[in-house]
């Protein structure tokens, strides 16, 4: 994989790349490497007095040791004896994403996407918080949807189910339960979703085909040249879920729910492009 390009690096910086890594990362050097600093040195170039920070065109070549991502799932599985032992019923399972992942590509990052990475193994995963938002959100959804209701007051529906969970009205108890009210906190724990044996990145495009418009200098014309952006996600990869709580009933509940929200409503950026749905 190449490094890339970047003469604004300071003089010690390129001393180091240059003696540890020189112009390419070779395979060997991966298991050596955080992939979240690799992520974080983009190509910089100067064009025509603009700063150009782009993604690393082969940043997808990068590979995880499998006995590294091993490892962190024998953590996982020692997290869930600990916890069993503590009296938390636990329910652990694996999900493949069926086509590209990406969380997190609206974050803060100079190349203009981004990707949620771990701050300690580097990898990509899915926070804990995400899953348990767009569970819940997912849940609010099919609530709303039994209840037919017209289409004009579909969205009045929507926050008037997402008030009672909220005020934990009885007829919403088991979900304010789940996922907690602004009465008490939610008996449920999402964890953080980790990918197990492999990480399959992958780069992709979005081609912004009227950037003179969505700057909001000039109208949409076909005389604008296209802004292709590239940015990394991960394909048809597995990811360990876990979640947990004391009260039996509620988890299997709430994983049914984690379920549907996963194959149904998808988690992530571009959703609605089909990216961020899961298979079992």
């Amino acid at each position: 994989m190449r490094v890339p390009e970047n003469k604004f690096y300071n003089e010690d910086f390129k001393e180091i790349l240059n003696s540890y890594l020189g112009k390419r990362i070779e395979k060997s050097k991966f298991s050596e490497l955080n992939f979240f600093y690799i992520y974080n040195m983009p190509e910089i170039k100067l064009e025509k007095d603009t700063l150009k920070i782009r993604i690393n065109e082969e940043i997808d070549n990068f590979k995880w040791d499998i006995k590294f991502l091993d490892d962190i799932i024998k953590r996982r599985k020692s997290l869930v004896d600990k916890l069993k032992r503590n009296g938390y019923f636990c329910v652990v399972d694996d999900f493949q994403v069926e086509w590209r992942l990406i969380v997190g590509l609206g974050g803060v990052h100079p190349q203009e996407t981004n990707m949620t990475l771990h701050h300690v193994y580097g990898i990509p995963y899915i926070p804990g918080s995400a899953i348990k938002g767009v569970t819940r959100q997912c849940v609010v959804l099919k609530y709303a949807e039994k209840s037919e209701v017209g289409e004009e007051n579909f969205e009045n529906k929507i926050r008037e189910i997402s008030k009672g969970i909220e005020e934990a009205e009885e007829k919403y108890e088991d979900l304010a339960n789940i996922f907690g009210s602004k009465k008490r906190v939610g008996k449920v724990i999402f964890f953080d979703a980790y990918p197990v044996k492999e990480v399959k990145l992958k780069l992709d495009i979005m081609n912004v085909h009227y950037p003179g418009y969505y700057t909001g200098n000039e109208p949409p014309g076909d005389w604008q040249s296209p802004n292709p952006i590239k940015f990394l996600t991960v394909e048809k990869t597995v990811f360990n879920f876990l979640i947990a709580g004391r009260e039996q009933s509620l988890v299997e509940k709430a994983f049914d729910y984690l379920k549907m929200a996963l194959s149904e409503h998808g988690i992530g950026a571009k959703t609605r492009l089909g990216y961020g749905y899961f298979l079992k």
